[in-house]
Parts: C-alpha cells; structure tokens; sequence
C-alpha cells in the first residue's frame, strides 16, 4: 500500500513560488516536483506545464523507460516552444523529478538538481538517488571540490541541464525497490541547502504519515532560513495495507 502526500511553500524571501508539485494515487502511481526558472513569471509557467504535461501523460500510461521518455520530451518540446514563441517567457526551464509506480517498485526520473532520496526503515538510512546536473556536481566528480566548499560555492545554483532550455533533452532513470516501512522523497533545492541529510533521515524515522513528513521538513527548511521556494512530495510504503508503522 502506498500513501502520498506533497507540500510546497514560497519560502520566506520570494515573493513568487516557481515550483510546482503533484501526487497521484494511481495507478500507476505519481509523485512529482518541478522547480522552474526564468524572468518575471516564467518559471512559474514552465515548472507548471512541465507537471501537467508528464503527469497527465503517466496517468494514462504506464512507467515503461519508453512511456516516461515520450513524457518528458512532450514536456521539453512544449515548454521550449512556448520560451521561443511567447514574450516574457523567452529562456524559461525547470528542473523536474519524478517517481512512479504500480506497487512496491518504482522507477525515478530527473533532470536538473531537484532530487530523489530513498530512505529505509530497517536501516534508518537516507539514500539520494538521483545525481544533480550541476556545475558543482561536474566539479565533485571530476575532484576539483569537495562536499563542503560545494555547500558554499558561489554558483552553486547553476545547472547542466533542464526541461524547456534546448530542443531536446534527457532525464536519467533509477529503479527503486521499496520495503516495509520505506519512503520515497522528491524534493527542490529549497530543502536541500536548508536541511541536511541527517536531519532529513530523522524527520523520516519520527514521522508516521507522508503529510507529516512533508510538514515537518518544510518547517525545518524554514528554519534554516527559508531563501528560496521549497517544495517536497513523499510516499510510503506499507507491505501489509496497514500504513507505515
């Protein structure tokens, strides 16, 4: 059995939230965060036509590597369109992470930096899943920076890669198998340099219900000072339909 839940809050400094999120039962299942950027609103238009678009896709389909691929190039083809066609939205992109499924197995997509973690209840272990498309993630990989001068990099926000900026693109995939207990989280920036990791794993390890999951790490990204939108979508699984103990 799976429960879902997604929150997402402008955060404490911006004054528009570019994030948009979605969460469907299925099946197949959906959870879904897309973190947009560009002038005035257009990240707001671009994260949101990227949710619709895929969602609306994998709700009428299945989570085959070939279905979930048509959905992320009919999203990338749109909103590239739109950034060529329409005044003001000239250069917009987003970020987009997705997770879906029909029961205990998923498969997580993503292009940009928002991200997947796996977090495991037998082990109390958070795990990130997906590999951000950033300069700094290029940096850490090649050896030229580690974790922590990554964490105050000055261009730290910069990414590699996106929906809607080129006329083509591609998301890599991951294949999740979950257990008794576990969670999945999808989450945009604002989370992540606000709360770290172990205080993500705690969060899961305390909170019986996606929802409060959800509540609970969009206060602590508040807390953490809030600067930018912040956006989560989380699933547990239970093996017995019970919920999550």
């Amino acid at each position: 059995m799976l429960k879902l839940a997604s929150r997402s809050h402008i955060g404490l400094v911006r004054s528009l939230n570019e994030d948009s999120v979605a969460a469907f039962e299925g099946p197949p299942w959906l959870l879904l965060v897309a973190d947009g950027m560009g002038g005035h609103s257009a990240g707001e238009v671009a994260s949101a036509m990227a949710c619709e678009i895929v969602s609306s896709a994998l709700r009428e389909g299945d989570c085959s590597a070939s279905h979930l691929s048509a959905a992320v190039e009919a999203a990338n083809g749109a909103i590239y369109e739109r950034s060529r066609t329409v005044e003001g939205c000239r250069g917009m992109g987003t970020t987009l992470v997705f997770a879906c499924g029909t029961g205990k197995d998923a498969v997580v997509a993503n292009i940009g930096d928002s991200r997947a973690y796996h977090y495991s209840r037998s082990a109390n272990a958070l795990r990130q899943i997906t590999r951000d498309h950033s300069l700094v993630q290029e940096l850490m990989s090649a050896g030229r920076m580690t974790r922590a001068q990554a964490a105050v990099y000055p261009y730290k926000n910069v990414i590699t890669r996106a929906v809607g900026t080129a006329p083509a693109v591609s998301a890599d995939f991951f294949e999740v198998e979950l257990s008794d207990g576990d969670a999945i989280l999808l989450c945009s920036d604002g989370l992540t340099n606000e709360v770290p990791e172990n205080r993500i794993r705690d969060v899961f390890k305390k909170a019986k219900t996606p929802e409060e999951a959800c509540d609970a790490l969009i206060r602590h990204a508040l807390n953490g000072g809030g600067k930018d939108n912040i956006s989560v979508a989380v699933a547990y699984f239970s093996a017995e339909g019970g919920g999550v103990k």
